[in-house]
């Protein structure tokens, strides 16, 4: 049996067996992860992709992503995703090859555009440790392990150097921070004498922003050598966060999922500044002298915001989708795709029997959920479980993960 024929098979099945939504597409439709790209933006979101030229979405089922899974972005139309079924690789948005297999699904995953490195984290007894590819997603190698470590967070700083964040299980959760030189493997190890359960978020050249528990849960600031320099005192955990420059960050989602607070040193203090406190941020990625926001339509004007001091703007509501994007016959995504836009079109209260590419409308949305109290989203950022810290972050399993390339105009 070839590839298309199974994924054919699988579609066919899941539909049969599971009836309308093979995978009860219903939640309600979320914005993830944002990367901006010099002439596009691709956006992860919970159920598919859309193309990178707004020509419709690309449904995980297309590279059976499951229920959790880490996408890493290398292009408009290619990209790595890593899940409990296997690493996928797509080089034009519509044909996936699997290039490997893993115990469970990573923890964090991330990629260096310049030069094309892809990494991941694992947890796992059996293929655990940080997993590097140089070949833009074709084959990896296992770079670092350690029995001992939970491995919490993956960046690369640069071309050349990569950047983990780890705690010691069986040390009360003491923190590390390391960072590896891709081109021989050196190992700079970097403890963190006090301090618990690390959750590196972003990094940049020499800079560290990251997660950590003293006596209260902090977000740290700073270089490898001084990673506490700059610190501040959070009551709710973020969902992303990014450094902008050696002396300026940004973090969301701290006032309950919403809001971001631009951080920079001025004069030779750190001042925190607050933006959008009332819009939900459950992702942002700056872009130029703005940032592009993961909002949620049913509170905010858009599913994707844009950010420029003061002012806010919809750049797009997930009900202008009109279907899946128009791929091969014989491509995964032609093969799986039809099915779960069948399910995810009543989701965005939309006519399911709508050909695709019909105008359907930009305000065809319903509410689709619950009250913000009681929302659960899943941050990038892996939180510990509750038995590790008295911090967690809210999270249910993904059911659709669809890899966004929106064509929106850039503003950048």
């Amino acid at each position: 049996m070839n590839k298309s024929t199974s994924f054919a098979l699988l579609s066919f099945l899941g539909a049969a067996l599971y009836g309308p939504g093979i995978a009860a597409h219903a939640d309600e439709p979320l914005a993830e992860e944002i990367v901006v790209l010099p002439d596009t933006v691709v956006v992860k979101t919970n159920f598919g992709v859309l193309g990178s030229h707004f020509d419709g979405f690309v449904c995980e089922e297309a590279f059976l992503g499951g229920d959790s899974f880490e996408v890493a972005v290398l292009g408009p139309d290619e990209w790595v995703a890593i899940g409990e079924n296997g690493i996928w690789v797509t080089r034009d948005g519509c044909n996936f090859d699997k290039v490997g297999d893993v115990s469970v699904a990573p923890t964090d995953a991330t990629v260096d555009l310049e030069s094309g490195l892809v990494a991941f984290a694992l947890n796992s007894p059996n293929d655990g440790g940080i997993w590097l590819s140089e070949d833009r997603g074709a084959t990896w190698t296992l770079i670092l392990e350690r029995e001992d470590f939970q491995w919490t967070g993956v960046r690369f700083s640069s071309s050349e150097k990569l950047i983990v964040s780890a705690y010691d299980r069986l040390n009360s959760g003491a923190a590390h921070l390391m960072e590896i030189t891709v081109a021989d493997g050196a190992l700079l190890d970097r403890p963190i004498e006090g301090l618990s359960y690390p959750y590196l978020l972003d990094a940049r050249d020499d800079t560290v922003l990251w997660l950590g528990r003293s006596e209260t849960q902090n977000v740290y600031f700073g270089s490898m050598f001084d990673p506490t320099l700059n610190i501040r005192p959070i009551t709710s955990w973020p969902t992303d966060a990014r450094v902008i420059s050696e002396t300026k960050v940004v973090v969301a989602g701290m006032l309950q999922q919403r809001g971001l607070a631009e951080g920079e040193l001025v004069d030779g203090a750190f001042v925190w500044n607050d933006l959008a406190a009332t819009t939900t941020a459950l992702c942002v990625t700056p872009d130029a002298d703005s940032y592009l926001v993961c909002a949620q339509s049913r509170f905010d004007e858009g599913d994707v915001m844009r950010v420029s001091g003061a002012e806010l703007s919809s750049e797009f509501l997930f009900t202008d989708l009109q279907g899946p994007r128009d791929c091969p016959v014989g491509s995964e995504v032609q093969a799986t795709c039809p099915v779960v836009w069948r399910e995810l079109s009543r989701t965005l209260g939309q006519d399911p029997n709508i050909e695709p590419g019909a105008d359907v409308g930009a305000d065809a949305g319903t509410d689709l959920g619950q009250d913000m109290d009681d929302l659960s989203t899943v941050p990038i950022i892996s939180a510990p479980s509750k038995d590790e810290t008295c911090s967690s972050a809210g999270g249910t399993p993904i059911l659709l993960s669809l890899l966004g390339l929106l064509g929106m105009r850039r503003k950048k």
